[in-house]
């Protein structure tokens, strides 16, 4: 119902000002390069803070969940501790002297204001980016674990007797991650897999399908012909650019479809 009204009425603003190339119910920047020229929506100011102040707290929710049952307060003290005692340690103790650390340094090199700070300001600040690397890693791994287990269906066709891919999966699911989000609505939003992108001559049988119901059979000889002619011709090129739009959207058929 939420597609058919948008359909309807996509937005409160005059979309067909733009064209279909700028959705201006999205509230963010945007740019698009057209035939008449670049095309760049710029959102209310109170719709850049709210659409920020979302991000925010979708970021914060996700961090809390990543790091279930530790609190966000205590993560942050514990990387400030390590921050804080590695940039206090002597030159020659352990901590500044693994291969992690020197990994560290070598990174720092690139760093253009290394030559301004204080030994001690640029160990904080390459022990920063290498708690938030770690932070980012395990807030990526999960996620990525999350979509893998959503992404398995065999459990839908096995009636009594559960496999054992299946009993891992539910306990993965349930007790990893669904018990840590049971009042936060749409937590894991973000890691739901993306809708399947179907290969072209797919597409076309399920096309000429439809079409038998509805063309006489000399009809459908020639639509089978266009068809053959499509996959070989233009269908490759307008595949590679459904695909380039697969690989940077979360649901690349809605807003072309509006």
């Amino acid at each position: 119902m939420a597609e058919a009204r948008m359909g309807v009425a996509p937005t409160h603003i005059h979309m067909h000002r733009f064209g279909n190339e700028v959705d201006t119910s999205v509230r963010r920047p945007q740019i698009s390069l057209t035939k008449r020229g670049l095309v760049i929506y710029i959102p209310p100011v109170r719709s850049l803070w709210y659409s920020l102040r979302r991000q925010f707290w979708i970021g914060y929710t996700k961090l809390r969940l990543a790091f279930y049952p530790f609190p966000i307060p205590v993560v942050l003290l514990v990387t400030g501790g390590v921050i804080a005692y590695a940039a206090n340690a002597e030159p020659k103790s352990w901590i500044r002297n693994n291969s992690i650390s020197r990994l560290m340094w070598k990174l720092d090199a690139y760093n253009p204001l290394r030559k301004t700070l204080s030994t001690k300001v640029r160990l904080s600040v390459v022990g920063s980016a290498f708690c938030t690397g770690i932070i980012w890693g395990i807030t990526a791994g999960q996620r990525f674990l999350l979509r893998r287990l959503l992404a398995y269906h065999d459990w839908m066709y096995e009636r009594k007797e559960k496999s054992l891919a299946t009993k891992a999966w539910g306990f993965l699911l349930k007790y990893v991650f669904v018990r840590r989000a049971t009042n936060d609505l749409h937590a894991f939003q973000g890691a739901l897999p993306t809708l399947p992108l179907p290969r072209i001559e797919d597409t076309v049988a399920r096309y000429l399908h439809t079409m038998l119901p509805i063309l006489n059979d000399e009809e459908m000889a020639e639509m089978s012909t266009l068809a053959k002619d499509f996959v070989r011709q233009e269908g490759p090129t307008l595949q590679w650019y459904l695909r380039l739009k697969w690989l940077v959207s979360p649901d690349y058929v809605s807003d072309w479809w509006l």
